[in-house]
């Protein structure tokens, strides 16, 4: 990951927001290896690209869409990194995930994903948002993760 850092300039190190940790990478990283039928996966919240990183690196099938606000200048940086390093294989779509979601999923009727990491919004209201109107695109067999379910933290209250 340190090229992404390095792609990113100084502030990657300093962002709290979006990070992902080496425990969750190692799961990530463990799970693709282990579920080579894992193949297409959607993500809410890319941020500075940490998961997209993991998931591309993983394996040379796989392919990311992401979904994000788009809100810090580093989201564009890290997204020409990941064209850079993996072409072809990511897409990033930018707007409000309870928008966005449900117009992806009209455009692209049929369109399935094996993983959807969902770890967007953290109120209550945008997490059941997301995880609800990415139903219609997950796999029978898909496997959903969802981040920062912490009801003990402030922000995981609901």
């Amino acid at each position: 990951m340190k090229d992404l850092y390095r792609s990113l300039g100084w502030r990657a190190l300093v962002i709290g927001e979006g990070y992902l940790s080496p425990e969750q990478a190692r799961f990530f990283r463990r799970l693709l290896a282990e579920n080579p039928s894992i193949t297409r996966i959607l993500e809410i919240g890319f941020n500075a690209g940490h998961s997209s990183y993991v998931f591309l690196g993983a394996r040379p099938d796989i392919s990311v869409v992401s979904f994000d606000l788009g809100e810090h200048a580093y989201v564009a940086k890290a997204k020409a990194f990941m064209d850079g390093k993996f072409p072809g294989r990511h897409a990033l779509v930018l707007g409000d995930s309870r928008e966005t979601i449900p117009r992806y999923s009209a455009e692209y009727q049929g369109a399935t994903f094996d993983l959807i990491f969902i770890d967007g919004g953290h109120d209550y209201d945008v997490a059941v948002a997301d995880l609800l109107n990415c139903r219609a695109m997950a796999q029978p067999s898909g496997l959903v993760v969802m981040d920062d379910l912490r009801s003990w933290e402030t922000w995981g209250i609901g």
